[in-house]
C-alpha cells in the first residue's frame, strides 16, 4: 500500500502562468481531439516551440521544462502533424481531451467519392475505403459502386487521406488521394480508379447421389456440374466422363453461373473390389479441369450397419455423415449450429445410460460390427458478445525500453485481493489469471471478455519506478484500450574526464564533467562542486538532458592528483494531477499536494593525473626514426622484413607522430609518445623484377612540433639465376 504524506504548499511558479485547457462537448470551431496522441506543440511569437504532454487521462498538460505553460506569446498549436491557428481566445475552462478555439462557426466544405472501373460495367460491385482526416478527424469505413458516390458535407478545413481496400479480381490504378479542404477548395471531388482483370476460369464438379459402399452389380448415380469462376463469359465447355460415357457441350456460361446437372450411372463388375475412382472432364480452348470422386465396392459377405444422428434440442443445429458402413471403415460425422446456439458435445445411445464420445464438432471414428446412435447436443449461445482490453504503456524517463507485467481480473477477484476498498493491489494474482507483457510502443491485449468491470494490474517489482499498480476498466459494448503510466524515480549521472592523464609541473590540464537527468522528473536545482578545483556551479536538467563544465588548471608540485566531482538535488515528487517534481526551497504551505517520494541525489566521479617533477630546463621537442631489414640480400620474389623504431629524444610528450612507409604501405598513428618512450612496426615488402640492384626504403615520422625525421636502409636485391632456381655452389 503506498503512504502518503499530506503537505499544503504553493506552486505559483508552475501553477499560475497561464490558462490552456481541454474540454469536450464545446460548441466553437476548431476541436482537435488528443485521447490518442497525447502530444501538442505550441508555436510562440518568436518561432520557438514547445511540447505539452498530457499528464494520464487528466487536464493536467505540462510542457518541457516540466510547467504548465501557456501565454499570450503563443500563436498557434499543432497536433499530429496539423497547424491550427489564430489561437486568440484559446480554450474554455472544461474537462481533459480536446483543444478549441474560439470561432464562432467552423469553416467547411464538401468532399465527394467516386468510383471509375474500367474492363467491365459493373453496378453491383462494391468497393471498401478507410481513411479521414481533418481537425476532426473525420473517418469513413465505407462501400462505393461504381454508380454510388459518398458525398460528406460540413467537414471541418484540413487535410484528408483516403484509402481503397482494392477488391479481389481488380488491379488498383489509384488506391489512396490525399487532399486540402480550405477556403480555396471547398467542394473536394476524389475519384479512385480500378480495373477489372480478365479472369477465365472455371471448377467441375462431381458427386455420388448415394455416398456409400456398393457391391458388385449395384447401379452408381453419379452427378456432374460445371461452374464460371471467372469474371469473363466462357463459350463451348465439352463436358466428358469416359465411364459414365456423358459427351455434352455447354455453348455459354456466364461469371458465377453454374451449369444444368449431368447426370449418368455405373455398374461395378466383381473384379473391382476396393476403391472405384471415376474422373470427370471439362474443357474450353485452352482451359481445362477436372474431378474425381471415389466409390468403395465391398465384397456381397460384407455387412452393412447404419449410422444414425440426432439433433438435441430439435431445430438448434444439424448434423452430417449419417449413412450405412461396413465393419472397419473411417467414419466422420459432423455438427453445425443454427443461429443463436452453440455446440456442446456428442452423446452415444449405444448403452443404457448416454456415453459422451466427443467434445469436438467434428468426429472420426471407426466402424464397429453394429448399428452407432449419435446425438449431438447443442446450448443456446449468450446474448452478450465478447470484447477486448489493448493496454498500452507510457513511460516518463530514460529507460524506455523497460518491460512491465501486467495481469487481469475481474471486479469480484480484485475486491477479494485488497485489505479495504480502494487499498491497491500489491501481492502476486491467483494462479491462472491472464498475463500479459508491455513496454512503451509494444502494447498487450486480453480478448474474449464479457461485458463488466475488469482491473488491469502492474507487477511493483520493477525497480527505479513509480507504479499505475491497478487501473479500473468497464467494458459495455465495445473493445476498450487503456494506457498505464510509470515514472522512472528521480535519478542523477555524472562522468568526469581529463585530457592528458600525466603532466609537468605547471602544465595545462583540463577536465570535462557530465551530468545527465537520468529519471523522469524535472530537477529544478543540480548543484556541481569540485573542491580540488575550487569550482562550484548550479544548474536545471529536463528529463534525458546534459550539461557538461570545462575546467583547465595546472599543478605546481608533483605527485598523483585525484579530483572527485559531486553533483546534488533536492527534489520533492508531489501528486496532483498526475506526479511531477518541486523544488523544496519553492513550497509555501497554503495549499496542500500529496507528497509521494522525497529525495536526496548525490552522485560522484573522480579523474586522475600524475604531475611529474618540474623540468630544469626549457621544454624540448625531438623524436629520431630508424629503420632496419631482416636481411641484406634477396632475390626477386623474397619478402623482406622491415622494422620502423620512433622515439621521443626531447623532455615533452609528444602527440599525433604520423608514421609512413610509401613502399610498404605503412601508415600509422602514436598518439601519445613520452620522453624516452619508443614505439616499433613491423611491416613488409615482397623485392620485384624492376628492384634488381640496390633498393631504398625511406619511412617518415612528422610531429607537428617536433618536425619531420627519416631513416632509410638498403638492400641488395638479384635476379633469379637460370637453370635451378635458388641454387648457389662454390669450390676453392
Amino acid at each position: 500500500m503506498r503512504v502518503r504524506k499530506v503537505l499544503p504548499l504553493t506552486l505559483a511558479i508552475i501553477l499560475v502562468l497561464g490558462t490552456f485547457t481541454f474540454g469536450f462537448g464545446v460548441t466553437n470551431w476548431i476541436h482537435v481531439k488528443v485521447d490518442n496522441a497525447n502530444e501538442v506543440i505550441v508555436e510562440f511569437i518568436n518561432d520557438d516551440t514547445m511540447q505539452l504532454t498530457q499528464q494520464g487521462n487528466s487536464n493536467l498538460w505540462i510542457g518541457e521544462d516540466n510547467k504548465e505553460y501557456v501565454t499570450d506569446d503563443i500563436v498557434a498549436f499543432i497536433v499530429d502533424g496539423y497547424r491550427y491557428a489564430p489561437a486568440s481566445d484559446y480554450a474554455k475552462t472544461e474537462g481533459g481531451g480536446t483543444i478549441n478555439y474560439g470561432l464562432d462557426e467552423p469553416p467547411t466544405g464538401t468532399i465527394t467519392i467516386r468510383k471509375n472501373v474500367t474492363n467491365v460495367d459493373d453496378d453491383t460491385t462494391y468497393f471498401q475505403f478507410t481513411g479521414g482526416g481533418g481537425p476532426d478527424y473525420y473517418s469513413i469505413n465505407t462501400q462505393v459502386s461504381e454508380t454510388n458516390e459518398i458525398v460528406r458535407q460540413n467537414r471541418y478545413y484540413g487535410d484528408y487521406t483516403f484509402t481503397e481496400v482494392v477488391t479481389e479480381g481488380y488491379t488498383g490504378v489509384v488506391t489512396e488521394v490525399s487532399v486540402t479542404l480550405d477556403e480555396n477548395n471547398t467542394d473536394v471531388i476524389v475519384e479512385f480508379e480500378n480495373t477489372l482483370n480478365e479472369i477465365y476460369d472455371m471448377e467441375i464438379s462431381k458427386t455420388v447421389v448415394t455416398d456409400r459402399p456398393y457391391y458388385p452389380g449395384e447401379q452408381i448415380n453419379y452427378e456432374i456440374t460445371v461452374t464460371n469462376t471467372g469474371n469473363q463469359t466462357l463459350t463451348d465447355i465439352d463436358v466428358t466422363d469416359e465411364m459414365i460415357g456423358l459427351e455434352e457441350t455447354i455453348l455459354s456460361l456466364a461469371p458465377g453461373a453454374t451449369s444444368d446437372v449431368f447426370t449418368g450411372s455405373y455398374t461395378a463388375g466383381a473384379d473391382e473390389l476396393g476403391t472405384l475412382t471415376n474422373t470427370a472432364t471439362a474443357s474450353s480452348g485452352d482451359l481445362s479441369v477436372e474431378s474425381s470422386v471415389d466409390v468403395t465396392i465391398i465384397d456381397e459377405d460384407t455387412e452393412m450397419y447404419s449410422v444414425s444422428l440426432e439433433v438435441e434440442p430439435e431445430g438448434s443445429g444439424t448434423t452430417t455423415g449419417a449413412g450405412d458402413y461396413y465393419e472397419g471403415q473411417t467414419v466422420t460425422v459432423t455438427a453445425a449450429p443454427n443461429t443463436g446456439w452453440e455446440f456442446v458435445n456428442w452423446v452415444s445411445l449405444a448403452g443404457e445410460e448416454p456415453e459422451e464420445v466427443s467434445t469436438d464438432s467434428s468426429y472420426t471414428f471407426t466402424m464397429p460390427d453394429s448399428n452407432v446412435a449419435l446425438v449431438a447436443n447443442f446450448r443456446e449461445k449468450p446474448d452478450e458478445d465478447t470484447f477486448s482490453i489493448t493496454v498500452h504503456k507510457d513511460l516518463t524517463g530514460t529507460a524506455t525500453d523497460t518491460e512491465f507485467e501486467v495481469a487481469l481480473v475481474t471486479d469480484e477477484i480484485y475486491q477479494d485481493l485488497i485489505e479495504e476498498p480502494n487499498d491497491g493491489f500489491n501481492g502476486p494474482p491467483p494462479e491462472g489469471t491472464p498475463t500479459g507483457v508491455i513496454s512503451e510502443g509494444n502494447p498487450h491485449t486480453f480478448t474474449n471478455l464479457e461485458p463488466g468491470v475488469y482491473w488491469i494490474l502492474e507487477n511493483p517489482n520493477e525497480g527505479g519506478f513509480y507504479f499505475q499498480q491497478d487501473k479500473r476498466v468497464e467494458i459495455q459494448d465495445q473493445d476498450e484500450e487503456v494506457t498505464m503510466y510509470n515514472y522512472q524515480y528521480p535519478t542523477l549521472g555524472i562522468e568526469k574526464t581529463v585530457d592528458d592523464t600525466a603532466v609537468r609541473v605547471n602544465e595545462d590540464v583540463t577536465y570535462t564533467i557530465t551530468v545527465t537527468n537520468l529519471g523522469g522528473f524535472y530537477l529544478p536545482e543540480v548543484e556541481l562542486t569540485d573542491e580540488q578545483l575550487d569550482f562550484l556551479d548550479t544548474f536545471e536538467l529536463a528529463v534525458g538532458e546534459s550539461q557538461t563544465r570545462e575546467i583547465t588548471t595546472s599543478y605546481s608540485t608533483t605527485g598523483l592528483k585525484e579530483n572527485t566531482a559531486i553533483a546534488k538535488s533536492e527534489v520533492y515528487i508531489v501528486e496532483g494531477e498526475g506526479l511531477y517534481s518541486v523544488d523544496p526551497d519553492d513550497m509555501e504551505y497554503d495549499e496542500q499536494y500529496y507528497i509521494v517520494g522525497e529525495f536526496i541525489l548525490e552522485v560522484e566521479d573522480s579523474a586522475e593525473v600524475d604531475v611529474s617533477r618540474r623540468p630544469s630546463r626549457t621544454n624540448t621537442y625531438r623524436m629520431t626514426i630508424d629503420k632496419e631489414a631482416d636481411g641484406n640480400f634477396y632475390e626477386v620474389g623474397d619478402t623482406i622484413e622491415y622494422t620502423i623504431t620512433v622515439e621521443n629524444t626531447g623532455n615533452t610528450t609528444l602527440t599525433n607522430i604520423e608514421v609512413v612507409d610509401e613502399m610498404t604501405g605503412l601508415e600509422e598513428t602514436i598518439d601519445s609518445l613520452s620522453p624516452g618512450e619508443t614505439e616499433e612496426f613491423e611491416t613488409s615488402y615482397v623485392a620485384q623484377q624492376e628492384d634488381v640492384g640496390t633498393l631504398t626504403n625511406t619511412a617518415t615520422a612528422e610531429d607537428d612540433r617536433a618536425g619531420t625525421e627519416e631513416a632509410s636502409v638498403d638492400v641488395e636485391v638479384e635476379d633469379v639465376p637460370e637453370g635451378v632456381p635458388g641454387i648457389y655452389e662454390i669450390t676453392i
